[in-house]
């Protein structure tokens, strides 16, 4: 059976239609090519089908670096070249913002990342009879993994060495990279029956970039990959990353931006959309990064986080970067009354609690979102606002995934 591919979904297969007109997925085909097929899972409204050969390759077709991309799923698009990743990811914005929430919004061009590869600062990996390496796509089967290229060069060393000396009971490796600072942190996890104290000091020794090496005692055997415990074996709990003049202070668990080249690009231009004001809340402020960025504009900057070791973190970055006129605490955004100049918006994947939009009394809003869909789905509900502007920025090359950044007057 042949096909013609007219679009990516989600997670970067090709979508086109079947025999039957019904819409049809394929992974590794790509926008524009006649492809041939065989049906794999058929459902009422949809099936998917196994590539088969490409009649006719897009020209945007290149070849993957990796030697394993589309076994280990953590990349999408890697067969696709980066000016066509970008246009993807744009129109990505420009169909949710039209399809679900019924805006005709101008989408700005996607801001390319600087690093296309070897841009992650953090990687975490799974360990399980002496393998370590990525879960198999849709599975729990390690594929062992000799290098990751988009792990960052500082991350790829550390990991290259330890591999291959990470005792059993270790059931994860994770490394957490400060890029511009040239920092690292190696947290190991575990059950908390050994505490590692040799490999911690080995490590330390051998890279004068490790500040220190901590131990996650997780006790559960779901799918969250961190406990609530940790133990410094060696050094200190975090490390420290500048961006744009400014220093960040990062443990094991803080919600950081993973590409930190771009992250000076999104605090950059989220920062430009602030005129200068009196006040302005951060919502969902994690360790403060945002808030520190837009004091430089504002009289007073208010943030808000429910994860209360998050709060600490950007209270010690205040300090850290001698800024005074940042408060944060901890709370729900949905909680708090949100009256202000500028309102800054990032909330998790999953979007707004509907809850908010009772509590808003602000002239602009600045919202982030790492999901168009549902950003698509809370605009309508911004009711008294109009949308001025979308930016979107990509945070995560070969991937779908796509960062935009809304402006609301």
């Amino acid at each position: 059976m042949q096909t013609t591919i007219r679009s990516l979904g989600s997670s970067g297969e090709g979508v086109g239609q079947d025999e039957e007109g019904k819409t049809l997925f394929i992974e590794g085909a790509l926008p524009g090519e006649r492809v041939t097929y065989t049906i794999t899972d058929e459902k009422k409204s949809y099936a998917k089908g196994q590539l088969l050969e490409i009649l006719e390759p897009s020209k945007e077709r290149v070849t993957p670096p990796c030697p394993i991309f589309g076994e280990c799923g953590g990349c999408h698009i890697q067969h696709l070249s980066y000016p066509a990743q970008l246009e993807v990811k744009r129109q990505k914005v420009v169909d949710a913002l039209q399809r679900i929430a019924k805006m005709d919004v101008e989408v700005a061009p996607c801001l390319p990342s600087p690093m296309p590869l070897h841009y992650r600062n953090k990687i975490q990996l799974p360990h399980r009879d002496g393998q370590i390496g990525l879960f198999r796509k849709h599975s729990h089967e390690i594929i062992p993994l000799k290098s990751c290229y988009i792990q960052c060069a500082l991350g790829e060393k550390i990991y290259a060495w330890m591999k291959d000396k990470l005792p059993k009971s270790v059931r994860h490796l994770l490394i957490r990279n400060a890029i511009f600072n040239h920092e690292a942190l190696v947290v190991l996890v575990s059950d908390g029956k050994e505490n590692f104290q040799k490999l911690a000091k080995a490590v330390m020794d051998h890279f004068e970039e490790v500040k220190g090496v901590v131990l996650n005692i997780n006790l559960h055997s779901n799918n969250r990959i961190l406990g609530s415990v940790f133990k410094t074996l060696a050094g200190r709990p975090y490390i420290i990353e500048k961006l744009a003049g400014l220093s960040f202070k990062l443990s094991a668990p803080s919600f950081f931006q993973v590409n930190s080249w771009q992250a000076e690009h999104l605090f950059a231009k989220a920062t430009s959309l602030i005129e200068q004001t009196d006040h302005v809340i951060d919502a969902f402020c994690g360790v403060g990064t945002l808030a520190l960025f837009a004091a430089r504009k504002a009289k007073t900057v208010s943030g808000f986080e429910v994860v209360e070791e998050a709060i600490l973190d950007a209270r010690e970055n205040a300090r850290l970067n001698h800024i005074s006129n940042c408060r944060f605490e901890v709370g729900r955004a949905e909680k708090q009354e949100l009256s202000c100049d500028t309102l800054l918006l990032n909330p998790p994947r999953k979007g707004l609690d509907p809850a908010i939009f009772d509590k808003i009394d602000a002239r602009k809003i600045v919202y982030i979102s790492c999901d168009p869909a549902t950003l698509a789905r809370d605009l309508p509900l911004f009711k008294k606002f109009k949308t001025i502007s979308a930016q979107p920025i990509d945070m995560f090359p070969q991937t779908m995934h796509v960062e935009t950044i809304l402006t609301l007057q």
